[in-house]
């Protein structure tokens, strides 16, 4: 998969769909090791997939996070949840201003992470909660205030205005912090 990664998002998206189809089957598979190292295969894809700049129109990052949460819906294991989890913290992590069309998948993620019935899994979604607090003020607080320039050019306020608000992360802020207040 790893070799493929330079080809076009369209021939990228048909390859991603079989891959990820295969690793989440193994993340649900009954000897533990084999599941958790396709968790992690599948962290390392992911990771390499963020990497790369989400275009306009295109949901790449939604859909690189996906099957992270078919694990947490389909397997059995909570270590292997838990392990899915940890790689959703992750990636929110590593790539706060990139993950554009993902944070859907982050919040399904943590929403299936809060409702599982094991302990370990809920405590590290509630680990995984803060970072995604932590980041999302992080990212907000670091970008100045979308006052433009007196004289500046009309074209550019609407520049000005989407720097500040990366990928809706005040929206996605405020939603957060809505959640956690209960």
């Amino acid at each position: 998969a790893y070799a493929n990664m330079s080809r076009i998002r369209l021939v990228w998206g048909k390859l991603w769909a079989v891959i990820a189809a295969q690793l989440v089957g193994a993340s649900c598979h009954l000897h533990r090791r084999v599941a958790l190292y396709a968790v992690d295969a599948l962290r390392q894809l992911v990771a390499k997939l963020l990497a790369r700049a989400e275009l306009e129109h295109f949901t790449h990052q939604e859909e690189a996070l996906r099957p992270f949460v078919a694990v947490l819906r389909q397997c059995d294991e909570a270590c292997v949840r838990e392990l899915a989890v940890q790689c959703v913290m992750q990636a929110v992590a590593s790539h706060p201003r990139g993950l554009g069309s993902g944070w859907r998948m982050v919040i399904v993620a943590l929403r299936l992470g809060a409702a599982d019935h094991s302990p370990a899994v809920m405590a590290q979604t509630q680990e995984a909660l803060q970072v995604v607090v932590d980041t999302l003020y992080t990212c907000s607080s670091s970008t100045p205030a979308a006052s433009p320039a007196p004289g500046a050019a009309p074209g550019n306020a609407a520049a000005a205005a989407a720097a500040v608000s990366p990928s809706g992360h005040t929206f996605l802020r405020e939603t957060v912090q809505a959640i956690v207040a209960g």
